[in-house]
């Protein structure tokens, strides 16, 4: 199951609305559907739960505007559909949403009576034209709408609600999105798809904690690769001022350090500077290291 799926399943399972918010869904639903306009009004899926409610709250608030439920199939995919027929039939819910003067496809936020009918308006739109990745992939939400004005419409309302969505056209269609994790978590728990809200948090909280892990370890195998190309600079100079027999000519203090760093090769120079009799700094000991190295250097230019 997608998580599209998921969203709308707990959307329609969700109890307890009150008769005007279920009014509001509807009219989500039927703003954003296939067909909203006079002489024919119809609503077209892919989920069949989905035109179900369609359906039913097309005959509580409609019921002598029949509604023809029907599916149709294209090869192996099936679309489920609601339709209502006749100028009369769609007339009298044009007149109910007041959308009848030639403002069939405009959003009326006075359809909205109490703030939760936002929530539920919203919950209708998404049945019937948003869609969103699993965030497992990634942070993707969007609603794809046929008609500018509309869409200009929910980009304001869900400013409304608190919801800054992105927007641009794919086509001949327009598209508001979401790609921020946080923004898509909030708004799916508005729409009353709380399982999935915390479903995707949990999602994000593995995915940074993987990533910090990753960083850590990467890290520390940069870390670790540093460490070993430094010593293995230091073990050069060092054997190669033993081969040359300059190595007793270093002070006691440079020798200490050089027999220290030949029998710790792959150690750090905080961990070096503890081995010494008095423990010396971090800093000391790269000091003494590097003039190890310039020594070297030194002698193998008079060669």
């Amino acid at each position: 199951m997608t998580f599209t799926q998921k969203i709308k399943n707990e959307i329609l399972k969700a109890k307890g609305d009150k008769k005007c918010c279920r009014k509001s869904m509807l009219y989500g639903m039927l703003l954003f559907s296939s067909r909203f306009e006079d002489g024919k009004i119809q609503f077209t899926s892919e989920n069949a739960e989905t035109t179900e409610r369609v359906h039913k709250l097309l005959s509580e608030f409609y019921p002598d505007c029949p509604a023809e439920l029907y599916t149709t199939t294209t090869g192996e995919r099936n679309e489920f559909r609601v339709r209502i027929s006749g100028s009369e039939n769609t007339d009298t819910i044009f007149n109910d949403l007041k959308c009848n003067d030639g403002t069939t496809y405009k959003l009326l936020l006075e359809n909205l009576r109490c703030d939760a009918c936002k929530a539920a308006f919203l919950k209708g739109a998404f049945l019937s034209c948003a869609s969103a990745i699993s965030p497992e992939s990634g942070y993707h939400l969007e609603f794809v709408v046929s008609r500018f004005n509309l869409s200009r419409e929910l980009l304001r309302l869900l400013k409304i609600c608190g919801y800054n969505a992105k927007y641009t056209k794919r086509n001949s269609y327009y598209v508001l999105y979401f790609k921020d994790s946080e923004a898509i978590v909030d708004l799916i728990a508005f729409i009353g798809a709380v399982s999935c809200s915390f479903e995707m948090t949990n999602l994000i909280i593995e995915k940074e904690i993987r990533n910090n892990c990753n960083r850590v370890v990467n890290c520390e195998a940069a870390n670790i690769k540093r460490t070993v190309s430094t010593a293995q600079k230091h073990i050069e100079a060092i054997k190669g001022l033993e081969e040359a027999g300059q190595l007793s000519f270093l002070t006691e203090e440079l020798r200490e350090t050089a027999a220290l760093r030949l029998e710790n090769d792959d150690i750090s120079l905080g961990e070096l500077a503890l081995l010494h009799t008095p423990a010396v700094t971090k800093s000391c000991v790269n000091h003494r290291l590097k003039k190890i190295c310039d020594i070297w250097e030194e002698v193998k230019n008079s060669k």
